[in-house]
């Protein structure tokens, strides 16, 4: 997550806007800090879920190597090659 992301959550849970914090009164306080924490929580899912996606394409070798696989359009290349 980058501070765009951050400030992002923070507006759409309400307790954010423009460039300043602003903390509904105490009795809502606690809402809208689940909401921030919820959207939070979702970034960083959806961000461990894309690095997972990023780790599933590499092996990894005995000897420390790395290798990629290739991504859907760098196998169409390489049949389109083929083909020729």
């Amino acid at each position: 997550m980058i501070r765009d992301d951050i400030i992002r959550m923070a507006r759409e849970a309400g307790i954010c806007t423009g460039n300043s914090i602003l903390l509904p009164a105490p009795d809502g306080q606690i809402e809208a800090l689940e909401r921030f924490a919820a959207l939070a929580t979702a970034e960083k899912n959806k961000e461990i879920e894309r690095l997972r996606e990023v780790l599933n394409k590499l092996e990894y070798f005995c000897d420390g190597t790395i290798r990629r696989y290739p991504d859907e359009h760098e196998v169409e290349v390489a049949l389109r090659r083929e083909e020729q």
